[in-house]
């Protein structure tokens, strides 16, 4: 998740008084990305996809 993808995030929940959820959800998608990022690019995760950018669309998996 980008910089500009977590600000969005943290914006939403300001506008809608939840900026303690959107902060959680903040750091629960970014150590996500981080564990997805820690994966070998060898490890099987990554056959099932054309690239291997860790991405949002991807932590579904």
């Amino acid at each position: 998740m980008d910089q500009a993808e977590s600000e969005h995030l943290r914006r939403s929940g300001a506008d809608t008084g939840r900026a303690g959820f959107a902060e959680r959800m903040v750091r629960a998608l970014g150590d996500g990305l981080s564990a997805l990022d820690a994966l070998p690019r060898d490890d099987g995760f990554w056959r099932a996809w054309a690239n291997d950018r860790v991405t949002v669309h991807k932590l579904h998996a």
